[in-house]
């Protein structure tokens, strides 16, 4: 299947883009929007209006707007709040497990 592209005259075959490398782009997309969302939602850092502000950013642009994510905010940041993420959702669990108390 030969798919023809034209813009302002000019002709592009795309007989390269198959469906299954479509579905294979739209996959590794959705790993890397989640875990920026993961990475921001689970953030102490920052205020609830920044994490809307960011939520809104990776949403409504979405290639640049994680693109724009991961350039503004450093890696130390980002890892630490993968960290806190799984810290804080350790200690929900370790609470909800708890023995009850008479």
């Amino acid at each position: 299947m030969k798919s023809k592209f034209t813009f302002s005259g000019f002709s592009f075959e795309l007989a390269w883009l198959t469906p299954e490398l479509i579905v294979a782009g739209w996959v590794i997309y959705l790993l890397i929007y989640w875990r920026c969302l993961f990475q921001i939602l689970s953030a102490t850092r920052f205020e609830p209006n920044e994490k809307i502000l960011w939520f809104l950013v990776i949403t409504l642009v979405p290639v640049m707007g994680i693109l724009t994510y991961w350039m503004l905010v450093s890696e130390k940041q980002r890892n630490l709040s993968l960290t806190e993420g799984h810290r804080q959702m350790n200690r929900r669990n370790l609470e909800g497990h708890s023995a009850p108390q008479s």
